[in-house]
């Protein structure tokens, strides 16, 4: 929990020096734990009805695509 905490501040201290905008900042820091409530709203009530393991594994899939998009350099950020 420390090391995701501690990502996250750096992720948004470099947003922050490279955009000057509070809201990607914070966007950077907190979006994934966002989505994560978001998904725990939404997708994931589709466990219920579907195989709950290829559910799981599905939406994971999706955040490593994602994550890996953010980890790609000299990628615009927009």
């Amino acid at each position: 929990m420390a090391a995701s905490t501690s990502s996250g501040f750096a992720l948004g201290t470099l947003v922050n020096c490279q955009t000057k905008s509070p809201f990607l900042a914070a966007e950077s820091m907190w979006g994934a734990t966002s989505a994560t409530v978001l998904g725990a709203l939404t997708p994931m009530s589709v466990a219920d009805g579907n195989r709950p393991r290829r559910t799981l594994v599905t939406l994971q899939s999706v955040s490593l695509v994602g994550v890996a998009a953010q980890a790609v350099p000299g990628v615009p950020l927009a």
